[in-house]
């Protein structure tokens, strides 16, 4: 697999390893989603793994994990390896872990915005509506999703992370709603603003954010 060098880039105050990552911590700024980058390094039984991103207010906390597009675990034995600990580290910590490629473009039409992305979602344990892989060694079984993305509840601006942009009233309070069915939730104001910013940042001159 042929890959571009990352190019190592200052924005608030964190140095990322990549221009992307740097990318992903705009987007959570001008969407008002707290971060913590590289915040704390567990020992996972795959062995030792840093985190991205940790984002404590999102599905009361997870891990958000910045891959390269051409990021393949399938087809790339380091690939393979940096999932098995993230798969270790949603063990360990019993946190939700979600894998997240390029900033998504943001595709206007005549009635409404389209989010044209997906993030790669693994947590242990039980979960609804998830996808079971099986560990090929100790046989325990995951819970995978790979259709999820960021959504807005349009009664409490609550931020999560759900299945096809659809709101989980659990996540937020809001259990009598029942607009979620059928308004594109994923593509709030606030969500398409944020990924606007952060595919137009500059940072060709130092730290910088949204232009």
């Amino acid at each position: 697999m042929t890959t571009i060098d990352a190019i190592p880039t200052r924005y608030a105050g964190c140095h990322f390893r990549s221009r992307l990552e740097a990318r992903w911590a705009v987007f959570f700024d001008v969407a008002k989603i707290a971060w913590e980058y590289e915040a704390e390094g567990y020992e996972t039984k795959y062995g030792p793994y840093l985190p991205d991103f940790w984002l404590p207010e999102i599905n009361h906390g997870s891990y958000f994990e910045v891959k390269h597009s051409q990021w393949n675990p399938r087809a790339d034995d380091k690939c393979r390896a940096d999932f098995d600990k993230v798969l270790g580290l949603a063990e360990l910590t019993g946190h939700e872990c979600f894998i997240a490629n390029d900033i998504p473009r943001i595709v206007e039409t005549n009635c409404e915005h389209h989010a044209r992305y997906s993030l790669f979602s693994l947590f242990y344990g039980d979960a609804p509506n998830g996808l079971s892989c099986t560990c090929g060694n100790c046989k325990k079984t995951w819970q995978c999703k790979n259709n999820t993305r960021f959504c807005e509840c349009l009664d409490c601006e609550t931020i999560m992370i759900s299945p096809l942009g659809n709101i989980n009233p659990r996540l937020c309070g809001c259990c009598e709603s029942t607009w979620f069915e059928y308004i594109p939730t994923d593509t709030t104001p606030r969500l398409v603003d944020a990924f606007k910013a952060a595919r137009s940042a500059r940072f060709e001159h130092g730290e910088s954010g949204a232009t």
